[in-house]
């Protein structure tokens, strides 16, 4: 094995992962404190990839590339309608039980009946509001005052 110099000792006792060029090779100090010592004549090359060294936090998945990627802009969102502009008033509501009802203009209505004169369907009827399906749009309106139970 070549001479080992003062410095290279250092290093060495030091415990860095350190690649030192000798004239007859590479010596090497991992970790574990041992000592390698590859003979014979190293290409640059291999030098410079052994001296080179991957970034731990860099990606291993590849890289996807953007493709004309466009934006499509949203729509405006139609104001959905108010209880005042449906025509409707909620003047009770019967939740309690197995056969929901609610009292709207009144009369009373069922889960799945229609609203007499309007294309509006009650879909459901819970604690304090009624749900109702009208024009393809579930409204879920309450009652203006507010139950305490």
């Amino acid at each position: 094995m070549g001479k080992i110099t003062v410095k290279k000792r250092i290093w060495l006792y030091l415990g860095f992962l350190v690649l030192l060029r000798d004239s007859e090779g590479i010596l090497y100090n991992n970790l574990n404190h041992t000592l390698i010592y590859a003979k014979g004549r190293v290409s640059s090359a291999s030098q410079k990839s052994s001296l080179s060294y991957r970034n731990p936090f860099a990606s291993l998945l590849p890289r996807r590339h953007k493709k004309n990627i466009r934006k499509i802009p949203k729509k405006k969102a139609e104001p959905k309608l108010s209880i005042k502009e449906l025509g409707i008033n909620i003047e009770g509501i019967l939740w309690g039980g197995n056969h929901p009802q609610a009292i709207i203009n009144g009369e009373v209505y069922d889960v799945g009946e229609k609203l007499e004169n309007k294309n509006m369907k009650i879909i459901g009827i819970k604690k304090g509001e009624v749900e109702i399906l009208y024009r393809g749009e579930i409204y879920v309106l309450g009652m203006e005052t507010k139950i305490k139970r």
